[in-house]
């Protein structure tokens, strides 16, 4: 198969009214859904941990990390933003991400007709393509058959010059969790572990540490849009199951969805500070 990643940045400056060095997307619960997880670091726990899911028709699916949310408070919507519908918020947005020279925000309504910005700190790419997936990042890049998994069977894709094996699966209320090991003897993170759920992407992600350069770190889904993920994963794969059960109180989180003004017709100019890569160990 063909690396993606290096693809997406050509194809999303290529696209005509994308040529901004800063890319704003609105997200008020409507494109997706914002997945809260544990994260630990130096076998310590940190503060929660943020990424955003965007699916596609098709079977696309785009991962935003946010990773530890503290974001700036702005009274209107920038001008040029995106959101759903629009056709150039895609997967080939990972490019932007993960390029140095852009920057992308994440704009998230809170309940007082205000947006919180957050910095997007990587981007990664879901492919679901019938019983096979293909599952890329700056960290790695491989692909899998869900009907016809072979465990000890290289799955890294053309590029990735690290081993990525099959590890086996968990049950779940959709088809099930697919368990991925990377081995890179010399990398920074000699050893990766990932949790994959194809319906909703990253589920968690274990880094092993070189003993030199990195500390390794982890991060593990806890929440869906607030409430459980098992409970989220029961009524999207199976909502007759859940129809009459129990309504989990979802966690209300720092915003209210739905209520903002539009922008206004010349919006004061917004600079964010440059903002710093978050290091790769940190989960």
């Amino acid at each position: 198969m063909k690396n993606l990643l290096p693809l997406l940045l050509g194809l999303f400056l290529a696209t005509p009214g994308l040529h901004a060095e800063q890319i704003f997307v609105l997200f008020d619960g409507t494109c997706g859904d914002r997945i809260t997880y544990t994260q630990t670091n130096n076998q310590q726990q940190r503060g929660d941990y943020f990424i955003y899911h965007l699916p596609f028709q098709g079977g696309d699916h785009l991962l935003l990390e946010t990773g530890n949310e503290g974001g700036t408070l702005q009274n209107f919507l920038p001008q040029n933003y995106l959101y759903c519908g629009n056709p150039n918020l895609s997967v080939n947005l990972a490019g932007a991400v993960n390029d140095p020279n852009h920057q992308v925000f994440i704009l998230l309504p809170t309940a007082n007709n205000q947006y919180l910005i957050h910095p997007v700190q990587r981007a990664s790419v879901l492919r679901e393509r019938g019983n096979t997936f293909t599952y890329e990042s700056l960290l790695t890049g491989f692909g899998f058959d869900v009907d016809n998994g072979i465990i000890g069977e290289n799955l890294a894709l053309e590029g990735n010059d690290a081993k990525v094996y099959f590890e086996g699966r968990e049950t779940n209320p959709c088809g099930g969790t697919y368990l991925y090991r990377q081995l890179k003897p010399r990398g920074i993170y000699p050893v990766i572990d990932y949790k994959i759920v194809p319906e909703l992407g990253l589920m968690e992600r274990n880094l092993g540490q070189d003993g030199v350069n990195t500390t390794g770190g982890s991060i593990v889904a806890r929440l869906v849009n607030g409430i459980p993920v098992q409970n989220h994963l029961q009524e999207l794969c199976q909502p007759q199951v859940t129809r009459n059960a129990p309504v989990t109180a979802p966690d209300p989180g720092p915003a209210t969805y739905g209520t903002q003004q539009p922008a206004p017709t010349n919006p004061m100019a917004y600079n964010p500070p440059a903002t710093t890569v978050q290091p790769e160990s940190q989960a």
